[in-house]
């Protein structure tokens, strides 16, 4: 400022009193100015200064193309137009909702105008390098202010864009009408071996080398009821493939993509349809997978990890989804993951290409039945296999092998006693509710006459499936009814 003052000796309107008092020195300069920019009203090419902002100025949010004509998402954008008939500064302001960006310092819309200048109307865009060399519509050489990039995409199945004040306060905010792909409401990730078992002996002399990571393999399905093109679709993350041209996917069939073909025939046979060999190798330690079709539209993004099923890390099991046809936002997304879409393979290899209709089941995999992720990894949160949170006097491994509520308090009984026909021969039993294919635990029914020795010499009699993880089981003494007391206990350990 001193510099602007110093070359300025001889400031204009010197008969400003403010002037006169300080005898024209440079100093003097500031408040006649002001007076002129602030009294009156100079103009340049026809616009004066602009008025105070208004803290709710008239804007409006159009023009959303969120499914671009070239299928390249990186061409989306949509328009800001400022209808308050002043110019509006969007200096730290932000865009929130579907995407994020924050105005940078000087970001001035003008007042709208009809025309083809497209003045008053500011494009932001997801990639304005991008924007510049689109061929349809909005693009480059039109006289069209643009910022940008923003991160994130504008989804196809319909979201909302908010403009917020500096203080984060929401000023207006705009959606669009859902028009999803065939791929994003059709395609999802059925089943996930990211942990293959070692390779056997026979397995090793058949394929040299082999390790158990070129076992992987991730399953997908088309939960709908029409053929899907797959041309095109990628992964994203994770691992990297793209489905050739022609591929695509009959209504409830299943596609493999396998990390090594030779290897996985070798191991589960030719009866799966395999897409093709992926790039890259799924992670051990958790991973982040995403899907794209060929419209660039997000089909699924989700993460997972070892933690939540031990089983699958290593131990031969898979994740496979716990819904036939989960919804996409079943899945979660990589900062909000949701452990329950998924389950354990009923058994250990998994079953590529066929599908599950049924699982096993494991403590770390079932408390996710019960609690949030985020309320699992709290510390001192009471979800240990010895805690006891409902107060019941069962601890959360017992509430898991006998099908009870960890968060329900129950003290009713959890087996009855009886006696069951076996080939004309009465015999003293036990029936109890338990946990379906539970894998981490060891069942033992024992029985006794006198409550000090005990023997585990009972017979399994009967099963039913009651569904959701149970099965209600009887168990007989080995020796017929008698006047001789029978006593019975069921020991489960982890």
């Amino acid at each position: 400022a001193m510099r602007i003052l110093n070359s300025n000796p001889n400031p204009p309107q010197t008969t400003n009193p403010a002037n006169t008092e300080l005898g024209n020195t440079t100093f003097a300069y500031l408040p006649g100015r002001r007076s002129f920019l602030f009294t009156q009203n100079p103009t340049s090419n026809g616009l004066g200064f602009p008025p105070t902002q208004p803290l709710s100025p008239a804007l409006t949010i159009e023009d959303i193309d969120f499914n671009p004509a070239s299928a390249n998402q990186d061409d989306e954008y949509f328009v800001i137009r400022n209808t308050s008939g002043s110019s509006v500064d969007l200096s730290g302001w932000h865009i929130t909702g579907a995407v994020d960006y924050t105005f940078p310092a000087g970001t001035v819309v003008p007042a709208y105008t009809t025309g083809t200048e497209n003045i008053g109307r500011l494009h932001v865009a997801k990639s304005p390098a991008a924007f510049r060399v689109r061929t349809v519509g909005a693009t480059g050489g039109q006289y069209r202010l643009v910022v940008g990039p923003y991160d994130g995409s504008m989804s196809a199945r319909g979201e909302i864009i908010e403009l917020r004040r500096p203080d984060n306060t929401l000023l207006i905010s705009q959606n669009w009408t859902a028009a999803p792909t065939a791929s994003q409401n059709q395609l999802r990730v059925s089943e996930i071996n990211y942990a293959p078992s070692a390779p056997t002996p026979a397995e090793t002399t058949a394929i040299p080398g082999v390790t158990a990571s070129d076992f992987e393999y991730i399953e997908l399905v088309n939960t709908g009821g029409t053929t899907l093109s797959l041309a095109g679709s990628r992964f994203t993350k994770g691992i990297d493939f793209t489905f050739p041209l022609g591929a695509s996917l009959a209504p409830g069939a299943r596609v493999v993509l396998v990390s090594n073909q030779p290897a996985f025939t070798y191991r589960y046979g030719a009866g799966a349809t395999v897409g093709g060999q992926y790039i890259g190798n799924l992670s051990n330690s958790g991973d982040t997978l995403r899907i794209v079709d060929s419209q660039g539209e997000e089909v699924l993004e989700f993460h997972y990890e070892p933690s939540w099923f031990p089983q699958t890390d290593g131990g031969g099991y898979t994740l496979v989804t716990r819904n036939a046809s989960p919804g996409y936002a079943d899945y979660g997304s990589p900062s909000l993951p949701l452990p329950n879409v998924w389950a354990l393979s009923a058994a250990t290899g998994g079953s590529p290409g066929l599908g599950d209709t049924d699982n096993a089941n494991g403590f770390e995999g079932w408390r996710f039945n019960h609690w949030s992720l985020g309320e699992v990894t709290t510390p001192g949160a009471l979800v240990g296999t010895t805690d006891d949170g409902d107060g019941d006097g069962m601890t959360n491994f017992a509430e898991y092998c006998y099908g009870r509520n960890p968060r329900i308090h129950d003290a009713s009984s959890l087996s009855s006693a009886g006696r069951v026909n076996d080939a004309g021969t009465d015999y003293p039993s036990i029936t109890f509710t338990r946990r379906h294919l539970a894998v981490d635990v060891t069942w033992s029914v024992q029985e006794s006459t006198n409550l000090t020795s005990w023997a585990a010499s009972t017979v399994l009699t009967s099963t039913t499936q009651l569904g959701n993880g149970l099965e209600r089981v009887t168990y007989r003494s080995a020796n017929p009814a008698s006047t001789t007391p029978r006593y019975f206990r069921v020991v489960a350990t982890k």
